[in-house]
């Protein structure tokens, strides 16, 4: 419960320094920093995070996905959708569907939920 409480008071100093989410503020080059479950002990988040944590995400002006994975080098393309009303994002491979929780200039936290497993918080910075 306690922990509940502390994830709250992290995402309400976090909402004070936002940025507007927008297709402008979500383009460039992102690397997943953090990625936690909300079943810590799970196997699936450390098969997920040891692949996850080795990609690079280039969100493009023309809406298009570049996904390379630092691991095997190869390059996969897909589609970016932000409906910035609701704080969506999806994404076209698989597909994905993640919460936007906090975006600024240079961090993005995001939520992705699957009723069945649990909750995965993701934490990317943008390469400079």
């Amino acid at each position: 419960m306690k922990n509940k409480y502390l994830v709250f008071i992290f995402l309400i100093i976090l909402s004070s320094c936002r940025t507007e989410i927008s297709k402008d503020n979500l383009q460039g080059t992102w690397t997943i920093t953090n990625y936690e479950s909300s079943k810590p002990n799970s196997s699936l988040l450390e098969i997920k995070k040891a692949d996850e944590m080795l990609n690079k995400y280039t969100f493009k002006v023309d809406n298009t996905l570049e996904i390379l994975s630092k691991r095997t080098g190869k390059i996969t393309n897909a589609n970016w959708e932000l409906k910035p009303e609701i704080n969506k994002l999806t994404l076209s491979n698989n597909p994905k569907e993640f919460i936007i929780l906090n975006l600024t200039n240079n961090k993005m936290l995001l939520l992705q939920d699957f009723a069945t497993i649990g909750r995965f918080t993701i934490t990317l910075e943008k390469d400079k």
